[in-house]
């Protein structure tokens, strides 16, 4: 009897999955042709709150910042940046939204046009200095001299769905550097 089961078990097979996914990124020229779709700010402003309803057209919008160009002392500082459906208001589809996870770089962020940030620019960085008092430790604070940098973040949606998108901003000095705010 032990023989007839011993014949009977097959031999084990094991499978394995490899899934890859990968997220693309669109971002816009360094021109800055285009930008300030949803806000455009220039001039000295102290911490203020921005929100805004956005019904999604494509799968994985890319809700981007750009920085233009001015004066050394021009900076803006940007915090507790936040993506939720409005249907589940709990749920964050931004990663490191605060940019507590991050040192010196925005983790989970691409930046771009860094380069075209002449002079005293510094194309984007994380500080712990000068943050909104509400959002954790860090924030991201950038400035150019000349040219534009942009920051910016994919996140995935539903054809139709309405999310809403916020922001706290704050920006110093005059009115040659601006900051930009879109999605695409």
């Amino acid at each position: 009897m032990l023989d007839l089961i011993h014949s009977i078990q097959a031999p084990l097979t094991t499978t394995t999955s490899t899934t890859t996914s990968t997220v693309t990124t669109t971002t816009t020229s360094c021109t800055g042709q285009g930008v300030g779709s949803l806000l455009s700010v220039s001039g000295s402003i102290g911490w203020t709150y921005y929100s805004h309803n956005y019904t999604a057209t494509v799968l994985a919008p890319v809700f981007q910042f750009a920085v233009q160009g001015g004066p050394a002392a021009e900076t803006v500082y940007l915090d507790d940046v936040s993506v939720v459906a409005i249907n589940q208001p709990t749920i964050q589809l931004l990663n490191n939204p605060s940019f507590e996870m991050s040192t010196s770089s925005p983790i989970g962020w691409v930046m771009w046009c860094t380069s075209s940030c002449l002079g005293s620019g510094d194309g984007g960085q994380i500080t712990t200095s000068g943050c909104h008092n509400n959002s954790g430790n860090n924030c991201y604070t950038s400035h150019c001299q000349t040219g534009f940098n942009f920051l910016g973040q994919s996140f995935s949606a539903t054809v139709g769905n309405i999310y809403r998108i916020s922001f706290w901003y704050y920006k110093t000095g005059g009115g040659a550097g601006k900051l930009y705010v879109d999605i695409e």
